[in-house]
């Protein structure tokens, strides 16, 4: 950005550049980012489910056996 801004003082010219390029590259980052966000999230919410059946199943399976005990 420095140098940018020295050429732009130094040789009192303008210096653009085409919008069209850096704004299509911006929204197919933004696209991609929030694919991958997407992603992480859905592996990071799968192992609390993946850890969730095994409780859940042996909850259903201590359930009756506490109902014999009682009796």
């Amino acid at each position: 950005m420095r140098v940018t801004i020295d050429f732009m003082l130094f040789f009192n010219s303008k210096f653009t550049l085409p919008l069209i390029p850096l704004t299509l590259l911006g929204s197919a980052l933004v696209v991609l980012v929030s694919f991958r966000n997407s992603s992480a999230y859905n592996r990071w919410w799968e192992a609390p489910m993946l850890w969730g059946a095994p409780v859940n199943g042996s909850r259903c399976n201590a359930a009756p056996a506490i109902g014999q005990a009682r009796t």
